[in-house]
């Protein structure tokens, strides 16, 4: 088992002048002492318009500055949301951060299950998953040819030398969001690796993981190698006392949790609900996606180990969960809404001391 961070970068109202600069500052800390502490990578995600829930509009550029504070991380981005950016765009500012972080870099690519960031960019409903597939054509063959074209519906590139090229050979781990039973099974054929989140549950994460190796056992690669790989992202919280944990892992969780519910409202705010297209609608009925229901507290979903929220030993409990579906590295989000920046960094410290070397023995 790996162990990564993600952040959703998440700072909650009120703010002042400097919240976002102190917010960016004490990412940069946190991450630095993760790798101190033996976490293996660190990965980002892509929203856009969703103030207090992610202030992560550019985590190429975070990467690009953690880059030059760690050595030996893994860079992630999960995932960059290829309607909104032009292939070319991606695979040029990719190979720039492989080449400024000495060959660290993984990328993940998905379409993005929120209208409310698609819409202002010109993208429509329609055209997202025809963009993200034709995307994962291009950007192996950007990389890796010296003179490159492409020719397809989307996207119509004249013969060009696309630079910089990525330090990593033949190019970097691509990666593909597996929220839906379809595209778990694409991502494998395609030989890239699965990222899932695990807030539905260990049972769904592993019908998504069985399809996913089902397909890449008979792979028809769109990169130069097959990726296979599976990696899942939680939100978590740890502390010594498990009492006093789960109790303010609970508190984190129903922020997160109202958070979802909000954006779920305004996301199909101008959106004529009838004209959403069929591979589309899973993400027009998975609501909050955060783990239970209405009636269902952050309390409950603590204690029923849903998420790594407790104790050393509660965390250790909830990881061995998805060690045996297959997950083969756990992405923690610890920098979840009214978090402290101190909070963050006891979570950190208390895995580098008790819960990473328990998997490592």
């Amino acid at each position: 088992m790996k162990f990564a961070l993600i952040y959703q970068v998440q700072l909650p109202k009120p703010w002042t002048d400097v919240s976002e600069y102190q917010l960016f500052q004490n990412i940069l800390t946190q991450v630095s002492f993760a790798e101190e502490m033996g976490f293996e990578g660190v990965w980002f995600m892509e929203h856009h318009f969703a103030p207090e829930q992610s202030h992560s509009s550019a985590p190429d550029m975070i990467l690009a500055a953690l880059s030059q504070r760690t050595s030996k991380m893994r860079l992630g981005l999960a995932v960059v949301l290829t309607p909104v950016h032009h292939p070319l765009h991606t695979a040029e500012r990719v190979a720039t951060l492989d080449l400024l972080s000495g060959g660290r870099v993984e990328l993940g690519v998905g379409r993005s299950g929120h209208p409310f960031q698609l819409t202002p960019f010109g993208v429509t409903l329609d055209d997202s998953r025809g963009m993200w597939e034709e995307s994962l054509a291009i950007l192996p063959k950007a990389w890796t040819e010296e003179i490159f074209s492409h020719q397809g519906k989307y996207y119509q590139i004249p013969s060009r030398e696309v630079v910089p090229k990525p330090l990593q050979k033949p190019h970097p781990p691509l990666w593909a969001a597996c929220n839906q039973e379809d595209t778990a099974y694409m991502t494998g054929k395609m030989g890239f690796g699965c990222l899932v989140i695990t807030h539905r549950g260990a049972e769904r994460a592993h019908k998504l993981i069985s399809l996913y190796k089902e397909a890449i056992d008979q792979p028809e690669p769109q990169g130069k190698f097959v990726h296979n790989h599976v990696a899942a992202n939680t939100l978590a919280y740890c502390g010594e006392d498990r009492e006093a944990a789960q109790t303010r892992g609970a508190e984190l969780l129903d922020w997160y949790r109202q958070m979802q519910r909000r954006r779920e409202e305004r996301n199909w705010q101008e959106v004529a609900l009838e004209e959403v297209p069929d591979d589309y609608k899973f993400h027009l009925s998975k609501g909050a996606d955060s783990g239970g229901g209405d009636n269902v507290t952050g309390r409950d979903l603590v204690e029923a180990t849903r998420f790594p929220m407790g104790s050393p030993e509660d965390c250790i409990k909830f990881i061995e969960q998805f060690a045996a579906i297959g997950v083969e590295e756990l992405m923690f989000n610890f920098q979840l809404g009214p978090v402290v920046h101190a909070e963050v960094m006891e979570s950190i410290r208390l895995f580098g001391k008790q819960v990473i070397p328990y998997f490592r023995t």
